[in-house]
């Protein structure tokens, strides 16, 4: 298997273990739409859960976004949640997941761009050498 797909199944397989479980728990803990008087209205919690869940697409797609890592973020919103788990168990459950699974994720984006430093360099031999 070559460096550039390598990088790309690293890329792909690390934004799917950062997003997917994360998603996947708040979707169960919160319900996306709850009905209010009549009519389906957007969950207020559940948005916020949903788009805390996509913020390690978020940090590749915007370049000049400056942020804390993913993984360092939940873990330290998980440490909060444990201080009010009377609260907000389900919040808690949600963290659980996502702290670890963003983690791994650090680790398959850093093998990722091992893999893009090697494409990198053998695209300047090939121009040093031409």
């Amino acid at each position: 298997m070559s460096s550039t797909a390598r990088f790309r199944l690293l890329f792909i397989l690390g934004m799917c273990v950062c997003v997917i479980p994360t998603a996947v728990a708040v979707a169960e803990h919160f319900p996306l739409w709850i009905n209010g008087g009549g009519i389906q209205t957007l969950s207020g919690i559940g948005a916020i859960m949903f788009f805390l869940s996509f913020v390690p697409i978020k940090r590749f797609l915007t370049k000049y976004f400056e942020s804390p890592s993913a993984w360092f973020m939940w873990l330290c919103l998980f440490i909060v949640l444990v201080a009010f788990r009377s609260i907000i168990d389900s919040l808690i459950d949600i963290c659980a997941i996502a702290a670890p699974t963003n983690a791994i994720g650090a680790i398959l984006f850093r093998l990722a761009r091992k893999e893009k430093e090697k494409i990198t360099n053998i695209d300047e031999r090939r121009s040093n050498s031409d």
